[in-house]
């Protein structure tokens, strides 16, 4: 699949003539897009727009294979030419979807700079059961807790022909097999593919999950469904502390207050709805915590820790994204100074919700616009004489430089002169020991 689709757009991109003979044979014209194989929170709509086009694309192919003109000799070509022969492509494309949106929700979901650590341990386990559904069978995914499950047991996993490939895979299939009978061995080799993919995504997520860390599950006491709950609130704000005291990040007499701070606050009665009625969609859950405990006194041990854990990261989305919108700004010869500033008015904006027209005008604000220009050119004086002193630095590190050089060649020359003198010396010592008496 990640041959074929970057083959496929590869084909009619930046050449006009291609896109003018598809628009021409198919009629069509819509046309691939681009795909890139590690950008999952793409990738469905990229095959879907494939399984979409399949048809013109069947159409141009045949259309200018005959035609030696016009039929394109790249490498691009001759894949897809290969790749729409195979009576499974469909069915290939629609499997790579249901892929895909087993991890999707959970992508967008944390593409987002709120905090979002006490849902991942809950969010990353439900993918992962999503995903082992479709091969594991029930009583042991049930029974058996989803990190300990062992993927390379085949007493775990359901026959080939009962693992789940999706409503459009097995729609693809019967369709398929309405125009032409499709051999029993190629059906059974596609469904070992699907499940040798389903299998390397499962392992892939046990492997590198942050499931796997007791910290992260621990952090879910911050989870407002589950502080809501007393066996599994205690359970983990204990191991959380616990965690906490003993990397010396917190001392042993704050996490003692901490905890029964936290008991105190979320066993109140009045409190329960609340909690449970809470939602990361329409609340951040730091803002919520903080409200919350504005409303009693004694509340900074666990309000300390909160803030703490809070600043863990859940994602490098943030940081690509900042790649993203510095590429964006730098321009040639561009400052690293100039850049910073813009960055600053851009994390500026952002913070207000992206609302210029109502952002708060203020005094420093307006200050600092007024006092722009002496900046510059104070900025400027700065910059002309830390040139200088850099010039004079290297002057003088040159002059140095070179008074080492001569003394250098000095030595050199004196050694080569008493070298001759030792040599002259013992050639007359040789001499005399050589005279007769």
């Amino acid at each position: 699949m990640v041959e074929y689709l970057r083959a496929l757009y590869n084909l009619f991109k930046d050449v006009p003539a291609h896109r003018g003979t598809y628009t021409e044979f198919s009629g069509s014209k819509i046309f691939p897009k681009k795909f890139c194989s590690i950008r999952w929170l793409e990738n469905s709509d990229i095959a879907q727009r494939a399984i979409e086009i399949l048809p013109d694309v069947i159409l141009y192919v045949n259309s200018v294979k005959g035609d030696k003109k016009r039929r394109p000799s790249s490498s691009s070509f001759k894949i897809v030419a290969e790749n729409i022969t195979d009576p499974l492509l469909t069915a290939e494309l629609e499997f790579l979807i249901s892929l895909t949106s087993e991890v999707e929700p959970f992508l967008r979901e944390y593409q987002t700079d709120d905090p979002m650590i006490p849902f991942l341990h809950t969010d990353i386990t439900t993918v992962m059961k999503s995903v082992m559904s479709r091969f594991v069978r029930p009583d042991i995914l049930s029974a058996t807790p989803i990190m300990r499950i062992d993927l390379n047991d085949a007493k775990n996993i359901l026959p080939v022909n009962k693992i789940d490939l999706g409503y459009g895979t097995r729609r693809a299939l019967r369709n398929k097999n309405l125009v032409e009978k499709i051999p029993d061995s190629s059906i059974l080799k596609f469904c070992r593919d699907c499940f040798a993919s389903l299998k390397i995504l499962a392992s892939k997520l046990l492997e590198k999950s942050p499931a796997a860390y007791p910290m992260v599950k621990a952090l879910t006491c911050f989870d407002p469904s589950i502080a809501a709950n007393d066996n599994c609130r205690k359970l983990r704000i204990r191991k959380l502390l616990t965690t906490l005291e003993e990397h010396r990040h917190i001392s042993s007499l704050l996490a003692d207050q901490a905890e029964k701070q936290f008991h105190l606050i979320c066993s109140e009665s009045a409190l329960q709805e609340e909690l449970k009625a809470f939602s990361c969609h329409t609340q951040r859950v730091d803002q919520f915590w903080s409200h919350l405990f504005k409303r009693y006194t004694n509340t900074d041990a666990i309000q300390s820790v909160m803030e703490m854990v809070m600043i863990f990261f859940h994602g490098n989305s943030n940081v690509e994204r900042g790649f993203s919108v510095n590429k964006e700004c730098v321009v040639d010869n561009m400052k690293e100074e100039t850049l910073i500033a813009q960055r600053l008015v851009y994390d500026g904006v952002m913070d207000h919700g992206k609302d210029i027209g109502n952002m708060d005008i203020s005094k420093s604000l307006i200050h600092s616009y007024k006092n722009a220009r002496s900046r510059l050119t104070e900025e400027t004086k700065k910059r002309e004489r830390e040139d200088l002193e850099n010039k004079v630095h290297k002057s003088k590190k040159r002059k140095l430089y070179l008074e080492k050089k001569e003394l250098e060649f000095k030595i050199a020359k004196i050694k080569e002169n008493a070298t001759k003198e030792v040599e002259a010396l013992t050639e007359e010592i040789n001499s005399l020991n050589n005279t007769k008496l």
